[in-house]
């Protein structure tokens, strides 16, 4: 696998991360050492992938359920997150 150091530690946030495509993103950022975060609407999905992760690089996903059709929640959860772990830097 090709290594970007350029992403190590940095913040990137996905929407719907729990599966699918955004499973593949939460995963291979992560595995580059970024600090990624995620939400979804599938928290057995995402607890999963967190843990399945967790072992395997620097440093853990995060994650929050939250349906991004619920605009407020969608942008509470945004920053909540940046209060807690600093500003986004990849979408």
């Amino acid at each position: 696998m090709t290594l970007y150091p350029s992403l190590k530690n940095r913040l990137v946030f996905i929407s719907g991360g729990a599966s699918g495509i955004g499973a593949s993103l939460v995963e291979h950022f992560a595995l580059q050492g970024a600090q990624v975060a995620f939400c979804d609407i599938d928290v057995d999905a995402s607890a999963a992938l967190v843990a399945a992760l967790a072992a395997q690089c620097p440093l853990a996903p995060q994650f929050f359920k939250c349906d991004v059709r619920d605009i407020d929640a969608y942008q509470s959860g945004l920053r909540a997150l940046e209060a807690r772990l600093g500003a986004v830097r990849v979408l």
